[in-house]
């Protein structure tokens, strides 16, 4: 085994080794040794590396940024999830910021570095991919300035959604001279050779654990399991539960394994089911309550899964999905992550998500799926590579020292040699990403409006070299048929322009919608929204209405159930409001208000989401809002954030078309962020310690608008919303 602190060879600091050495330990694992020794990590060969949950990997991601930091050049490291970004971020910055290495993050949240990134003024970015796409249509310069690629996750190329901003920006930097290093990080992409080939990379594929991993299925009390690494069948008995019924059983075995002062994450296929099962298992195990996670959890905002949060901690157990906010989220993870949370019943997002450790997982071989024809819900099982993905969260390095266990729990025998047989030892389907085909039109608008692709000519060769131009070479005839009526349509919504010579040039509209991120579609419906409109007054409860049925709008998880929908809840509602307040409205609510059908879904949820954020915004407490909607505080604030990102994109649209008011939509976007009036956004914007949105409703209510006059209010009225040392908090951050 090479020990940490002979990389020394490769000049790096002892400073350096010595983080790495408290991190890691003394010696590195197999794949980054092999990845140093055998395919040039510090000499610039590209690489991707395929290998289990917890065998190193995204440590060999880290030691390849640091290496060339010191060697004075730039680093972009890529994840999928803002929240993987924001943990990546925080982990660089407690590890090497002291050591003076200037580390910055680029998510639709994070803007704060986006001007220092553009100059330059990095060493090591952590990106979201979306995000990089959109920052390198303003900065195309940065391409050269790019010494190492970090991409995390990178089988999501065959992602529909996420897969052709990545596929994009990583086909830039193919592209662009020098060409940068590249190293792609995954646990599922055993046949990669395809990517690999793309990207000029060498393939690592690490097939062994450094924690040995059990993976099986429980039957009665008997885990028959595979070991991971060596393939050795063998027994274990587990709790003795006179029942098959699959509830029971994992209660019990639960129990049996806490009892053994083991950490545990129960993956389950739906929401409420974590919720259910977090509560039977704080009443069931006995453990006792999470002072620290429950004393942590009482100042956050008041919400309907709060309470439940706070049951379940009083039994030291937790659940985690995104109908939960951040900062509840935040708790979970954090409490879990030093042991007082002994189990999480989470949804299997948590796979995809931050990094938490566990002895056993327990996890169904079912899954919720939507048809894409239909959007109905359906049932399915598991696919390989995701089971793979959920069952290596157990046994991780630094956690768990022996082994880690992943159990399905089975309800008879037929379903117990089925699950074996399909997850264990049958002909695996290994995982190679095909490219996303989605949004051929947005991508070239992106290149055109970058100045990276001037002609059609430019836009064939450039398409060539991507993945998707590599898996369609036989193909590309089709590909080409497929580039030229994307830029006919694009000529045709004016996003783009044909001078004779044949030149392309990005529309100053082309060029907004490339810059903000948003598709091509939305960008067309909005630009045609605000020249109908003209100098009539809209109301925001309309504006917010037209964001949501665009493409990007009608794309975000807002539940609407068939009562809702057959009902035409909000729509009736919509038109109350409307005609209440006596407002002119334009074609896309006419056509709603005036139709005698049920409105399509799409409609409807535009509705209702508009509904729901114009309360918001009105200070409408967050409970109510959960209970009036039937949704929970998670999937509110989601929306808020999407919305006031894409209620930002549309200020920019607004101004290019020449709409009277573009300032209306970016206060907007700040009243959705805030959760405020306009009366109450000077408040907000100072983020005063304790100033909670309730407050600020309640002060703008009270005719207090501005941080001066709060501060300048007597100390008896202030102590009606603060307590004295946030009042005292309060005054000192108040400019």
């Amino acid at each position: 085994m090479q020990r940490i602190w002979d990389l020394r060879r490769y000049g790096l600091p002892d400073a350096l080794l010595d983080i790495w050495t408290r991190q890691q330990g003394e010696f590195l694992l197999p794949v980054q040794e092999t990845a140093v020794q055998r395919h040039g990590l510090f000499e610039g060969r590209s690489l991707v590396i395929s290998s289990p949950t917890s065998s190193g990997k995204t440590f060999v991601g880290e030691m390849a940024a640091m290496r060339a930091t010191f060697a004075g050049k730039r680093v972009l490291y890529l994840t999928p999830l803002r929240a993987l970004a924001e943990e990546k971020y925080q982990t660089f910055c407690t590890r090497y910021g002291a050591y003076g290495i200037k580390i910055a993050i680029a998510t639709r949240d994070r803007r704060e570095f986006d001007q220092a990134i553009g100059h330059g003024d990095f060493q090591v970015a952590v990106f979201v991919y979306e995000k990089l796409a959109q920052l390198l249509v303003r900065h195309p310069q940065l391409l050269r300035t790019i010494a190492l690629v970090v991409v995390d996750e990178i089988q999501m190329l065959g992602d529909p959604d996420r897969g052709p901003g990545l596929e994009l920006s990583l086909t830039k930097l193919l592209s662009s001279a020098p060409r940068p290093q590249i190293l792609g990080l995954s646990a599922v992409l055993r046949e990669a050779h395809d990517v690999t080939a793309w990207l000029g990379a060498e393939l690592l594929l690490q097939e062994e654990r450094p924690v040995e991993l059990y993976q099986g299925v429980l039957w009665r009390d008997t885990f028959r399991y595979r070991s991971y690494n060596k393939g050795d069948e063998g027994e274990e008995r587990l709790a003795k539960v006179n029942s098959v019924d699959p509830r029971k059983l994992l209660l019990a075995n639960c129990k049996f394994l806490v009892e053994k002062d083991e950490q545990i994450l129960i993956f389950l296929k739906s929401k409420r089911e974590t919720i259910q099962c977090a509560l039977a298992l704080a009443k069931t195990l006995g453990l006792t309550p999470a002072q620290k996670a429950l004393a942590a959890l009482e100042p956050l905002e008041e919400t309907a899964l709060k309470a439940q949060l706070r049951l379940a901690f009083t039994g030291g157990v937790a659940f985690h999905h995104t109908d939960l906010t951040q900062d509840e989220r935040r708790v979970v993870e954090t409490y879990y992550r030093n042991g007082e949370l002994r189990v999480i019943a989470c949804t299997t997002t948590l796979a995809f998500g931050v990094n938490l450790p566990a002895s056993t997982v327990f996890l169904e071989a079912m899954k919720w799926s939507t048809d894409p024809r239909t959007g109905a819900f359906l049932e399915v099982p598991l696919s390989w590579a995701e089971y793979e993905n959920i069952s290596g969260r157990a046994g991780r390095l630094g956690y768990h020292e022996q082994f880690g266990r992943a159990i399905i729990i089975a309800t008879s025998q037929f379903q117990a040699d089925w699950l074996w047989q399909h997850y264990l030892v049958g002909e695996h389907i290994q995982f190679t990403p095909t490219p996303g085909q989605k949004g051929v039109a947005d991508r070239l608008l992106n290149l055109i409006a970058a100045k990276v692709c001037l002609s059609a000519d430019e836009l064939q060769s450039f398409f060539a070299l991507s993945y998707t131009g590599f898996q369609q070479r036989e193909d590309a005839a089709g590909l080409s048929l497929e580039i030229e009526q994307a830029v006919a349509a694009l000529i045709r919504t004016q996003l783009i322009t044909m001078g004779e010579d044949g030149r392309l040039a990005a529309s100053t509209l082309g060029e907004a919608t490339a810059r903000k991120g948003i598709r091509a579609a939305t960008a067309v419906k909005l630009a045609r929204f605000f020249t109908a409109a003209g100098d009539r007054a809209v109301a925001d409860l309309e504006l917010l209405y037209v964001l949501a049925l665009t493409k990007d709008g009608s794309r975000l998880p807002l539940p609407l159930s068939t009562t809702e929908h057959r009902g035409r809840v909000y729509t009736r509602q919509l038109r109350a409001r409307l005609e209440k307040n006596g407002c002119e409205v334009g074609e896309d609510l006419r056509y709603v208000l005036r139709a005698k059908m049920v409105p399509t879904v799409q409609r409807e949820r535009a509705a209702k989401l508009a509904l729901l954020l114009t309360e918001w915004i009105e200070g409408e407490e967050l409970t109510a809002l959960e209970q009036r909607y039937q949704c929970y505080a998670g999937t509110i604030k989601a929306q808020t954030e999407e919305l006031a990102w894409l209620s930002e994109s549309a200020a920019e649209i607004a101004q290019v078309i020449g709409w009277t008011l573009p300032s209306r939509l970016s206060e907007l976007a700040e009243c959705l962020r805030f959760g405020v009036s306009p009366a109450g956004l000077a408040l907000a914007r100072a983020r005063l310690p304790g100033i909670t949105r309730d407050i600020i409703t309640a002060l703008v209510g009270a005719g207090v608008t501005s941080p001066a006059t709060f501060v300048e209010l007597p100390r008896e009225e202030i102590r009606r919303y603060l307590s004295p040392s946030e009042h005292d908090q309060a005054v000192s951050a108040s400019p």
